[in-house]
């Protein structure tokens, strides 16, 4: 999971953790 962390905030609306990149 910590790589989905490593992707660009474009990269997060992409994948599952969306809701996690929204929120930082």
């Amino acid at each position: 999971m910590a790589e989905s962390f490593q992707l660009l905030p474009e990269e997060c609306v992409l994948t599952l953790h969306t809701v996690i990149c929204a929120s930082t």
